[in-house]
Formats: C-alpha cells, structure tokens, sequence
C-alpha cells in the first residue's frame, strides 16, 4: 500500500491468487493508516491476478464489508486496473453487483487514464452524498 497525500490517492496492490481477506485486510490497514483522509480515492492494482475464481459471492461479500466503513472511507472514486480481457470483465461485474453509494467506481487498463481520472476527483464527505456534484454517479465508464 501507498498513500500519495498530495493527490488524494491511496495504491492497493492485490496478488495472485485473489483472497477476499486480504482484500478487506488492506482497506482496514488503509483506513486505520496515519496518512489517510477521508473521502481519498482508491487505485486498486489487480494486475497480474487470476481473477478467474472470483466468485458473485465474493464481490457481495467485498459490497457488505464496504458498507461497512462507509462512514470512516467517505465518499470517494475506486479505480480498478487491469490487464485482461477477463479481469476487465470481472471487474465490470463488480462495478453492477457491487454498487456502493459513496464510491464511484471505473475499470482501467493503464495506469496513467485511471490516475488522471482519480486525479479530477475532489473530496466529499459521506454527510454530502446527497449533494453530489453534477455529473458523479456511480455508473463511470472510461
């Protein structure tokens, strides 16, 4: 994990094989991190993993956790990266099953479009959900 303060930007790397647990246990450890501010976008890595054996069940089980800590994370934009046609997939699966009120989620294949994405990203706190600025949703598609 790696916190850019200045961006607003916290790195999550996931490994193969894909583990629901250590998933949750990263965003635990980013929450709980010294450097983290609430409302901080999220750039999950997930290149590399076989996410093949991600199951419906894991990403609801991902969508309960999330909600979770909704009040701790604040609002904020996750984007996910990959680097196949199957992880791309998946991660757009997780987008719909997923869906999370305080994060609005996208899927990339490079790395500099999901940074420039996340980087037009200002902060907004869970209390101003309802207030969301024109045009965010939860539904992006790069």
């Amino acid at each position: 994990m790696k916190i850019d303060a200045q961006r607003g930007i916290v790195y999550l790397q996931m490994d193969d094989p894909f583990d629901v647990n250590k998933g949750k246990e990263l965003i635990d450890k980013m929450l709980d991190h010294p450097d983290f501010r609430k409302g901080m976008s999220t750039l999950w890595d997930i290149r590399g993993v076989d996410a093949a054996s991600v199951t419906r069940e894991h990403m609801r089980e991902m969508r309960m956790f999330n909600l979770g800590r909704e009040e701790k994370r604040g609002y904020g934009r996750m984007a996910i990266l990959v680097d196949s046609d199957i992880n791309f997939g998946l991660s757009r699966m997780y987008h719909v099953v997923g869906d999370l009120p305080h994060i609005e989620m996208s899927v990339f294949r490079e790395l500099n479009e999901a940074e420039q994405w996340l980087d037009e990203s200002p902060f907004w706190p869970v209390e101003d959900l309802t207030n969301r600025p024109e045009g965010s949703s939860n539904s992006s598609d790069p």
